[in-house]
């Protein structure tokens, strides 16, 4: 997959390191709109706190299994959902993960 989005996760990671405090404050106030809304909760996969109002943590409930979110962010975040991190840099292209 990163390799099919090479440039996008370039940018990313450029954006993150010339633009850190900007790129986690775009995070962190996506992941207060998506609890607000109710999508953002604790799951077999994942476990959610909310360390302070302002600090979401989201760490993988089993930390040997990682597993790739894929979402609907207008579903996660509400639409219009806050497009801060969009303009820090471009959205990532569609892709699918499938079998063979």
């Amino acid at each position: 997959m990163i390799g099919s989005a090479f440039s996008w996760t370039s940018q990313l990671g450029e954006a993150y390191h010339n633009q850190k405090s900007e790129v986690m404050a775009a995070i962190l106030a996506l992941r207060s709109q998506a609890k607000a809304a109710g999508n953002l909760k604790s799951t077999p996969q994942m476990t959610v706190v909310q360390q302070t109002p302002q600090t979401i943590v989201i760490e993988p409930a089993d930390p040997d299994v990682v597993y790739v979110p894929q979402y609907n962010p207008a579903v996660i975040y509400g639409y219009p959902y806050d497009q801060t991190l969009e303009s820090i840099c471009e959205p990532m292209p569609r892709t699918s993960i499938g079998t063979r």
